[in-house]
Parts: structure tokens; sequence; C-alpha cells
């Protein structure tokens, strides 16, 4: 019950930080550079609602697709968000990524997606733990946020942060866990968490934007 209640709330939140976004009164005075990764959520919670629990369709093939759309809206807001000078970087995650994208293809079925997804969102999750480093290296390097709780930036940063490594090692172990215990929703309730504690600092960002 408890688990209904959580993942329907997360799910429906993923809609608000692109709500939020167009009806923005300064977004175009603010970065645009998470947005696709808004309407990525947003895109991801329709089909959720529409695609798997109305028209029931497999949702194997959009698994693999969305770690594609997820990996290059993420490396989109955290190379607009860095100076030129970690460009080698983002460089070696892209050709990383697409190595392994191509290899987790080995391992995509219908049957078995969570691998394939798994291999996916590991290497993101390094994009992410690597990119947010050298986001708050940049940071105080420049000094130039005196107050972080003010920064729409620093929002979205902590959220995918605090998601990816929430979420890292459950994605790991989510195929063994899958296999070998009963109580799979009740580990997959951290990603559920995560998932509404990501999509509420998104929006809690977004609404940042509007205060600048």
């Amino acid at each position: 019950m408890l688990y209904s209640i959580l993942y329907y709330i997360a799910l429906y939140a993923g809609l608000l930080p692109a709500l939020l976004y167009f009806v923005s009164k300064k977004q175009k005075l603010c970065t645009e550079a998470i947005f696709p990764f808004l309407l990525l959520t947003a895109l991801a919670t329709l089909y959720e609602q529409i695609g798997t629990e109305w028209l029931q369709l497999n949702t194997s093939y959009w698994t693999q697709v969305y770690s594609l759309l997820e990996f290059v809206t993420i490396f989109y807001f955290y190379i607009s968000s860095l100076d030129k000078k970690y460009k080698i970087y983002f460089n070696v995650y892209r050709i990383v990524f697409i190595l392994f994208y191509i290899y987790s293809f080995s391992y995509w079925s219908e049957q078995n997606a969570l691998l394939a997804k798994t291999i996916n969102k590991t290497v993101i999750s390094l994009l992410v733990f690597t990119a947010t480093f050298l986001w708050f290296k940049q940071l105080f390097e420049k000094v130039e946020i005196k107050n972080l709780w003010q920064s729409a930036d620093f929002y979205f940063v902590s959220g995918l942060f605090i998601y990816y490594a929430s979420t890292f090692c459950l994605f790991i172990l989510s195929s063994f866990l899958l296999e070998t215990t009963s109580y799979f929703y009740d580990y997959w309730m951290i990603n559920v968490v995560a998932t509404l504690f990501l999509r509420a600092l998104l929006s809690f960002g977004v609404w940042k934007m509007d205060k600048v």
C-alpha cells in the first residue's frame, strides 16, 4: 500500500518541473541547460502512465531508449554548466557510454531488460559523480555564488547526485535481488523515494529561477 502511494506520487511529480519551467516568468534569463532533462522526466511520466499502465506496452524497448536519452540530457546539462577546460572529461565519458550502450544490447532482451539498464545506469552514475565534483570544484574556484541556496543549478546538481548515489548499488544488485529474494519491491522502494526526492529538487530549482 505504502509502495503504491509513494510510486504514484513520485510518478506524477515528474510532470511538475517541466510545467513550472513553462510558466516561469524568468526562464529566458536563467539556464536552459536543464530543460531537456525536465522534458524527458515529464515524457517518462506520460509513458509510464499511458504506455505501460493503460496500453500495457512492453517496457523493455522504452527502457533501452530512455537510457540513451537520459545520458544525452544529463550530459548536455553538465557540459553546458562547466567550463570548456573540462571538455576532455566529457569526451571520455561520451566514448565510454557509447561502448557500454552498444555492449548492453548483448544482454538486452524483453525478459532481461533490467540487466541492460543496469549497465547503462552505472556509466550514467559515474558521469554524474564526476561532473558533480567538477561543478563544485569550479564553483569554489570562481566564488561566483555567495549563497548556494539561491542557485537553481545547485538544486539540479544536488538532486541528480543524491538520486544516482542512492540508487547506484541498488541497480548493480537489482538482477541478483530480483532472482534471489521475494522482497524485491521493498528494496525498490529506495528507487521510488530517490526519484521523488530528485523530482522535488528539480521542481524547487525551477521555482528558484523565478525568485532570482
